[in-house]
């Protein structure tokens, strides 16, 4: 009969490997939308005081 096959050595390391990789691109793009999200925001809120602003002129 033949032997059951094992894992190789670096099986679980290469895993951990891509679970730290998928991990990590996933932190990054939530840290990005995050940023955009109060970066758009404060555009809003600029263009909205220039338009009081221009408002207040006429």
């Amino acid at each position: 009969m033949a032997e059951p096959r094992l894992p190789r050595d670096g099986a679980k390391a290469g895993v951990s490997k891509t679970a730290v990789a998928l991990g990590a691109a996933g932190l990054f793009l939530f840290i990005v939308g995050v940023k955009r999200k109060y970066r758009l925001d404060a555009e809003r809120e600029t263009a909205a005081a220039e338009r009081g602003r221009e408002r207040e002129q006429a």
